[in-house]
């Protein structure tokens, strides 16, 4: 998977993920905590957005566990 940074300035920072079979996803990280999960739905325009979704700090680390494989759903 390819990721692209690039600084916000004023905002934070913007990451852009493509997969291998060429889906774009990006995520906004801004400077106080929030931070948004795009999916793109234009491959060629990085500022075309399908669906956007506002995450809390907590949020934005939660999915980030579930993604990692950190959160094994067991109850454990």
């Amino acid at each position: 998977m390819v990721v692209r940074e690039t600084v916000l300035p004023g905002v934070g920072w913007r990451y852009d993920l493509i997969s291998a079979s060429g889906q774009r996803l990006g995520v906004v990280r801004h400077l106080r905590g929030r931070c948004d999960l795009v999916v793109h739905d234009d491959q060629v325009d990085p500022d075309l957005a399908r669906n956007l979704v506002s995450l809390t700090r907590q949020e934005a680390v939660a999915l980030a566990e579930v993604l990692a494989g950190q959160r094994c759903g067991c109850g454990a």
